[in-house]
């Protein structure tokens, strides 16, 4: 899959929480740990996430927090978690597809 396209300082602030987590590779750090550090917005974090992990890099996350990790079993549980939110994203936006039929009839 192709990332999203990310300005130059975007890339940076990428590369730079890519170092971090890699340097603590299998330790959870918790998101406001980043945000702070950093000095960044959880949602600005989460874009960044998305961006690496689109860009194959093996970060996963959980409760814990973000982690940078090579163990297949955590990764495999993460993306299943991943996939498990999509199909339920899914039939959200399905349930207000219908919703707006629904409307339609009254």
């Amino acid at each position: 899959m192709k990332a999203k396209r990310m300005n130059s300082a975007e890339k940076r602030d990428a590369v730079d929480i890519l170092e971090y987590l890699i340097d603590r590779r299998e330790k959870f750090i918790k998101a406001d740990l980043i945000t702070e550090k950093f000095n960044i917005t959880s949602a600005y974090l989460r874009k960044i996430i998305h961006y690496l992990r689109v860009c194959a890099c093996p970060i996963i996350s959980t409760s814990k927090g973000y982690c940078y990790t090579f163990n297949q079993d955590k990764i495999i549980e993460n993306i299943n978690s991943l996939n498990n939110r999509g199909m339920s994203v899914l039939e959200a936006a399905s349930g207000l597809m219908q919703s707006l039929h629904d409307v339609n009839v009254y």
